[in-house]
């Protein structure tokens, strides 16, 4: 079923090789929450959204808040509707295969695909990363 292929971390930069100054993440867990990661030099935030998928694997998101360390909480304005949504695996630049998600519109910035960076996504990890943002 999709929604167990969804679950994860899934980067940019995971497919073009480590050690780019940023990276985008979408991260959903299987509870049907999720958030988007933005990261680069000195700044970071987290775009936090409620998921489904449906049984034409088409993704909805509804955004719920957006969380920065140069800006104030606010409310996220993501409202997703019938996202088509496609994952398989491809040879990356990295000339290795790997699981890509590909959407049939962007999410964030103009991006439409992420790589598979983990299917195991930890308990505490937002907790975590929240911490990592308020730091």
């Amino acid at each position: 079923m999709i929604n167990n292929k969804l679950k994860g971390i899934w980067s940019v930069d995971c497919m073009y090789g480590p050690g780019a100054q940023s990276d985008e993440l979408l991260i959903f867990l299987d509870n049907g929450f999720g958030w988007i990661e933005m990261i680069n030099w000195g700044s970071m935030s987290i775009e936090t959204f409620e998921w489904t998928v449906d049984q034409k694997s088409e993704l909805t998101i509804k955004g719920l808040k957006i969380f920065s360390n140069y800006e104030r909480t606010r409310k996220s304005k993501i409202n997703l509707i019938d996202v088509e949504l496609k994952i398989s695996n491809e040879i990356t630049s990295t000339k290795e295969m790997m699981e890509v998600m590909t959407l049939s519109q962007p999410i964030i910035l103009n991006i439409q695909k992420f790589g598979l960076e983990t299917r195991d996504v930890d308990e505490r990890y937002f907790e975590r990363r929240m911490e990592v943002l308020k730091s």
